[in-house]
């Protein structure tokens, strides 16, 4: 007996910190990509903190399409001096 083969599985994770000039460019993109990937799609925006309207972007997108997922927390910074 045959067994199907399962259908791909990807989950794109996706930086965004003050993008609001790129991410509609961005949405079209992703969504041309998921009209062709032949299996489940996952996107995952996470919002490091942004200052300009990212986040309220990234909700409507989220809002509109079950594909998206926020993910958002305050923007952390690396040390200015580094122990090595």
């Amino acid at each position: 007996m045959e067994s199907r083969p399962e259908k791909p599985s990807l989950t794109l994770v996706i930086p965004c910190f003050n993008e609001e000039e790129v991410l509609p460019l961005l949405f079209t993109e992703l969504e041309k990509f998921g009209e062709s990937y032949p299996g489940d799609l996952r996107i995952l925006l996470v919002d490091d903190g942004s200052r300009d309207n990212s986040p309220k972007l990234i909700q409507a997108k989220v809002d509109q399409d079950s594909r998206y997922a926020p993910v958002s927390y305050t923007h952390l910074t690396l040390p200015t001096k580094r122990i090595v």
